[in-house]
């Protein structure tokens, strides 16, 4: 019976989410600060849209870094600029982020926040699902949810996934979502664009998002269209396609109200995971040497049972605590 329950609510989860995709329409970039009625927080409204016969909110709580939908009749908003969003929540830890990241100086490569401040051995998962017509690495997860940790609580993730990844495997999208149906996994949902344009032929400058013509909020809001219409609930993050960016591009992700992230433990390419590292894996079958590293350090790294030397851990949680105290005045 718990069996035939699990598989009935899967099946739900996926035909609530095809269901919706006929019935958003209108989104759009939008910026405002929103009252829900009887809530006490204060939310950051960062996109608009209509589903079914009504409008919708895409909400950030300043507090928790964490995202959802709120119908139009249940806030209170008023339309304000980015720049003064920062200047009335900069003490929260979502004004804290955003004014870092603004801050940081921005490379070509793996611009975006890379670490995370830990009192202990934290590491954040981050798995990249780009284009491919590769089936998934499933053993990445089937690893994962083996855990002890997974016996006790869902094993926290980030999954930053492109928009034509999603479209060419509906299979392992409905794969993943009995993971967090069953509660094994805790996904952090990673805006990836939605094309994520890469040609071999052309020089880091002129590739992925800094491809000329390109469309950096379309890109941006078609994919968290599509993200949505799966039943999926887009983070405060984006990640750049081959973690290509310059200043104008990292700027604008900015100003859609999302922070970049990046990495400074790719591990396929021989980077070193240290505590607080944000670590990257590609799960979209490309990259089996990462796979293989992380399997690796799950493997030979101490019981999540016996020590406090490492955990993966969940993202927003993890800098809601690290930025609950840090003021604008700190971060200049």
């Amino acid at each position: 019976m718990h069996i035939i329950l699990r598989t009935f609510l899967v099946c739900l989860f996926v035909s609530c989410s095809v269901a919706s995709a006929q019935t958003i329409s209108n989104y759009e970039h939008y910026f405002g600060i929103g009252i829900e009625n009887n809530q006490p927080d204060t939310l950051i409204i960062i996109r608009h849209f209509e589903r079914g016969s009504g409008g919708c909110f895409f909400a950030i709580n300043p507090k928790t870094c964490l995202t959802h939908f709120v119908p139009a009749e249940s806030l209170v908003v008023h339309p304000i600029p980015l720049c003064k969003v920062l200047e009335l929540l900069a003490h929260t830890p979502y004004g804290a982020i955003l004014i870092h990241a603004y801050q940081s100086p921005h490379s070509l490569a793996l611009a975006g926040m890379q670490s995370v401040p830990s009192p202990y051995g934290s590491f954040f998962l981050t798995v990249d699902l780009c284009p491919s017509h590769k089936p998934l690495d499933r053993i990445l997860f089937k690893t994962l949810v083996s855990l002890p940790q997974a016996q006790k609580r869902p094993i926290p993730c980030a999954l930053s996934v492109a928009g034509r990844w999603l479209e060419n495997h509906q299979d392992d999208a409905a794969w993943i979502d009995s993971l967090i149906v069953n509660e094994k996994i805790e996904v952090t949902w990673v805006n990836h664009s939605y094309n994520h344009y890469a040609k071999k032929d052309l020089p880091l400058q002129q590739n992925f998002l800094l491809e000329k013509g390109t469309n950096i909020h379309a890109e941006v809001l078609k994919n968290e269209q599509a993200m949505i219409a799966r039943g999926w609930v887009p983070s405060i993050f984006f990640r750049f396609p081959g973690l290509i960016s310059n200043t104008a591009i990292f700027d604008s992700i900015i100003q859609l109200g999302l922070v970049p992230l990046g990495t400074n433990a790719w591990l396929a390419k021989g980077q070193i995971a240290q505590t607080g590292s944000v670590i990257l894996i590609h799960a979209n079958g490309n990259e089996k040497q990462g796979v293989r590293e992380f399997i690796h350090v799950l493997n030979t790294c101490p019981s999540y049972e016996s020590s406090k030397d490492w955990e993966l851990e969940n993202l927003p949680r993890a800098l809601s605590r690290a930025y609950g105290k840090v003021s604008f005045g700190q971060l200049k």
